[in-house]
């Protein structure tokens, strides 16, 4: 298992009264059986039931959904209901969890057990045996709240690196990645939020599927999250590019800046890094970062 370092990023920081990333309703958030929940936190202050994901109602006799909460007690809940078992929240036991400090959770699920880790660690573990997830009624899927018809527990701290899979993930697994960012391509993978805008109340979702998220209340702050690595876009040189179209944004009327990091495996005139140039004869407009 790799060692985390300490990698400056911006992650959300949630109040604990009110703030919430709200999802909404979507089909590939009503993962059939298996299922894994992911998210780097640190917990200002322990608050039992608060989300971290959550699509989890529970009203009287009436439960649905799964999610990832705070257990009260310096731990954390993962909680899934099948159809023909009340829900379960496994705790992964007190003082698991460290205020103030950042931590890997991760809650799977494959139809006959949960489990529970923390930091790649598994910490509890609980037969439930069941067909599927029950997800009647259907909830908002939320980050930094646990929220239904007449409760709300809100999430009092930071949280980055969200991602929601519908597969079983092994420790192993968990333990091989969960310090790196994520491509967004990767198999099973149903949503990932790196929460790592910076600015404006969207939390974009960076697979194919778009689901972003609606910000409420919450603020962004860098901090140190205990991340070693990120992916990055690999071109061989022949046809591979990235296309932005064209944007009126993208015609900068005069005071500009161009960035970028850069790996270069050989030299080739003109290559283009950065580029929007036209340069045919006589006929030349644009701008570009080119070898």
């Amino acid at each position: 298992m790799t060692n985390p370092t300490n990698f400056v990023q911006t992650v959300l920081v949630c109040d604990g009264q009110n703030n919430a990333v709200n999802l909404g309703k979507k089909p590939q958030f009503k993962i059939e059986k298996t299922i894994t929940l992911e998210a780097w936190i640190c917990v200002a202050a322990q608050k039992k039931y608060a989300g971290i994901i959550s699509n989890i109602f529970k009203s009287g006799a009436t439960e649905s959904g799964y999610g990832l909460l705070l257990d009260g007690e310096s731990g954390i809940y993962f909680g899934l209901k099948v159809p023909t078992l009340g829900i379960q929240y496994l705790s992964s036991g007190a003082n698991t969890i460290t205020l103030n400090k950042w931590h890997h959770i991760a809650g799977t699920y494959d139809g006959q057990e949960m489990k529970l880790y923390v930091d790649g660690v598994e910490k509890a573990k609980q037969a439930y045996t069941g067909n599927n997830i029950n997800y009647n009624p259907e909830n908002d899927l939320l980050f930094g709240m646990y929220k239904d018809n007449n409760a709300f527990l809100a999430f009092p701290g930071k949280i980055a690196e969200i991602r929601i899979w519908k597969i079983t993930r092994t420790q192993q697994e968990i333990q091989n990645n969960f310090s790196q960012r994520l491509a967004g391509n990767e198999s099973g993978l149903v949503g990932y939020w790196p929460l790592n805008e910076g600015s404006n109340n969207i939390a974009h979702e960076r697979t194919s599927k778009t689901n972003h998220g609606v910000i409420n209340g919450a603020n962004w702050e860098q901090s140190q999250v205990p991340l070693t690595k990120q992916p990055v876009l690999t071109f061989n040189g022949q046809d591979n590019a990235i296309d932005l179209g064209k944007k009126p944004e993208f015609k900068i009327e005069k005071a500009i800046t161009l960035e970028a990091w850069i790996c270069v495996a050989s030299q080739k005139g003109y290559a283009g890094i950065i580029s929007n140039i036209y340069d045919t004869g006589a006929t030349e407009s644009g701008y570009g970062l080119l070898l």
